[in-house]
């Protein structure tokens, strides 16, 4: 499975064409590197993750809206070359996605009767999550980008929990 936005290495060519000729039950992961126009992100939320690509259909099926799942019955083994993959060519694209995407999370945690506390939702949890993103998993070795990313996944956070909010008290609105 492979998205439009993303490309393979020579690397991991060679190491798919090798699983597929071995025919194994086999759920492969490979390692998913982000890049952009300015750079590519190897630290903070968009570090390196590893994602399952290559199995078995009648194995293997999606589930979920936002970030589906794969959900195999083969067991886990992982390649060694990567992904190149090319998220958002522009800040418009990436905020249009933060916005479709808090505005489902909120929905999902409202239909879950989760509720939102003002100060530790809205106040702290943003800022947690900067810190998290930015120190903690190491944004700032990726210069301007891991700043810009660190401070959207701020807003993504508040985001969601201001849409929360708004369901909880005001069926969504202001």
């Amino acid at each position: 499975m492979l998205d439009a936005d993303e490309r393979i290495t020579e690397e991991l060519k060679a190491e798919i064409v090798d699983a597929v000729n071995k025919n194994e039950d086999f759920c492969y992961k490979v390692s998913r590197e982000n890049h952009f126009v300015q750079g590519k992100v190897l630290h903070g939320d968009l570090r390196p993750d590893r994602v399952e690509r290559l199995f078995k259909k009648i194995t293997a099926h999606y589930e979920g809206l936002v970030h589906e799942r794969l959900h195999s019955t083969s067991k886990s083994r992982e390649l060694k070359g990567r992904l190149i993959h090319f998220p958002y060519k522009s800040w418009e694209i990436h905020l249009d996605k933060m916005n479709r995407y808090s505005s489902m999370v909120a929905l999902k945690y409202f239909e879950k009767g989760k509720k939102c506390n003002f100060f530790v939702d809205i106040m702290i949890k943003p800022y947690w999550a900067f810190i998290k993103v930015y120190f903690i998993h190491l944004g700032f070795l990726d210069g301007q980008l891991g700043w810009n990313f660190s401070v959207l996944h701020y807003m993504y956070t508040m985001e969601k929990y201001l849409k929360l909010n708004s369901l909880n008290k005001f069926k969504g609105k202001i």
